[in-house]
């Protein structure tokens, strides 16, 4: 398990939880865990309240799931767009050099689906 999951384990658990807490708790120091809330924070998978005087670190895990998968969908997108223009060329070409050229690509690119 990463130290990134383990650090959003330990949020999830123990939301008002002290940065010297995170760092004793997961064995990091005290830069590394503000440097990952920091990032964390960015990406919006992390937000930050204070309740009662209090620090609350909210973790969004749908933010996190939803972003990767539409990273993934894009960039899905953009290999099918790319594979269909490389086969329309191989069918309108004319150099068997060429055409093999272009099969490889295309396969390549199937094998990144």
């Amino acid at each position: 398990m990463t130290k990134r999951v383990k650090f959003l384990e330990y949020l999830i658990d123990n939301p008002y939880a002290t940065t010297k807490q995170l760092s004793e708790q997961l064995d990091m120091t005290e830069g590394h865990v503000k440097t990952l809330l920091s990032k964390l924070k960015a990406s919006g998978v992390a937000t930050v309240e204070k309740v009662n005087g209090t620090r609350k670190i909210n973790v969004n895990i749908d933010r996190m799931y939803n972003k990767r998968v539409e990273t993934n969908r894009e960039r899905q997108e953009k290999i099918e767009l790319l594979l269909s223009v490389v086969i329309e060329g191989i069918i309108e070409e004319r150099d068997f050099s060429k055409m093999l050229e272009g099969g490889r690509l295309a396969i390549k690119l199937l094998d990144r689906l």
